[in-house]
């Protein structure tokens, strides 16, 4: 029997689904110590890829701390999970890290691997995040990192990466794969691969004048989902770089 291409993606879709339900509750019941995470980081942590560490609440990481994922590191997030860096702190994410659901489903099962709170450390570095089942990958709140979101490979996530405000992460080497209504049809609005609002987080000063924000988007792969690139624009900036 011949497969044609509309077919060859669902077949590969329905792969990642059962990657995800019977890889991710086999990790959480197996030997591997299990570490459920402290709703606040409050001082600076290693994780490390002996361990799988379940978030199963709003974990913050406190100002002036690090965390430091190490590379193969499995994190399984509930519903109700999410972590989130909060201003003057540091995350350091290694290749490859693992950002898995709980439940037992795609594009919703948690709401988002990682968020950024405005003003975490410049140094911060998101690299190597394989995530699966959530509904926003990357949320970045007016940050713009010294390295840009790299090597990151996002599938069966509704909205990969949304970015509010006009400090934007550049992204570099990455790939988002099966992603908004045309595999999800619940949500009401579209998902885009990449969004930028520029409309978040105006200068106190209504007359300050500001430069123009920057992406730079660079050999990244985008595929099978609604759409690629959408900007929001601020109709303060006249020519958006």
């Amino acid at each position: 029997m011949m497969i044609n291409k509309k077919q060859e993606r669902k077949i590969l879709y329905f792969l990642l689904i059962l990657c995800s339900i019977f890889l991710t509750p086999s990790l959480v019941k197996s030997e591997v110590p299990l570490v459920i995470v402290e709703p606040n980081i409050v001082q600076n942590e290693i994780w490390e890829p002996n361990n799988v560490y379940l978030i199963d609440d709003l974990v913050y990481i406190e100002p002036d701390v690090t965390l430091v994922i190490r590379s193969g590191t499995i994190i399984v997030t509930t519903f109700y999970g999410g972590l989130i860096a909060g201003s003057d702190s540091r995350i350091i994410i290694n290749y490859p890290t693992y950002f898995l659901p709980y439940d037992l489903r795609p594009f919703d099962a948690y709401c988002a691997a990682i968020e950024l709170l405005p003003g975490v450390k410049t140094d911060s570095r998101l690299e190597g995040m394989i995530v699966c089942g959530a509904h926003f990958g990357i949320i970045n709140r007016n940050n713009r990192l010294n390295t840009p979101i790299n090597n990151c490979h996002m599938y069966t996530v509704y909205h990969p990466i949304l970015s509010l405000g006009r400090n934007i992460t550049d992204i570099t080497n990455s790939q988002f794969v099966y992603y908004g209504t045309i595999w999800y049809n619940i949500c009401p609005y579209l998902g885009c691969a990449i969004e930028v609002d520029l409309t978040y987080y105006p200068p106190e000063d209504p007359n300050e004048v500001l430069p123009p924000p920057t992406l730079t988007i660079n050999n990244c792969t985008i595929d099978d989902g609604d759409c690629a690139l959408y900007v929001q624009l601020d109709p303060t900036i006249e020519d958006p770089n």
